[in-house]
């Protein structure tokens, strides 16, 4: 992940300094528009170019339901809500019980 995050900020860099390389001093302004615009877009769409590049996928309940569990569980103990919930105020289904009344099997 670390290295990926090198590779798009390295090209990012690569393209600008070409950008002032290969473009009159007089067109500087044009080329920190151009620049600023990769920026931005490099900063809100980064999590879908690291996804793409370690080739991540969304997945449904039907096809990994262990994982889902696991997922739901944990949001439920951290109360957050569920990733890829279609509105912030909707929370995991089945909130964990507080640790006092938990009840253990005791060894007979």
């Amino acid at each position: 992940m670390v290295f990926v995050m090198f590779l798009i900020g390295a090209l990012a860099v690569a393209f600008v300094a070409a950008l002032i390389a290969f473009v009159p001093a007089r067109s500087l302004p044009v080329v920190l528009i151009i620049a600023g615009v990769i920026l931005f877009l490099q900063f809100f769409f980064s999590d879908k170019i690291a996804a793409f590049a370690m080739g991540a996928r969304e997945v449904t309940p039907e096809q990994y339901p262990e994982l889902h569990g696991v997922v739901d569980r944990l949001c439920a103990m951290a109360d957050m809500p569920s990733p890829g919930s279609p509105s912030p105020r909707r929370r995991c289904r089945t909130p964990s019980p507080p640790a006092a009344t938990r009840t253990t099997r005791s060894s007979a």
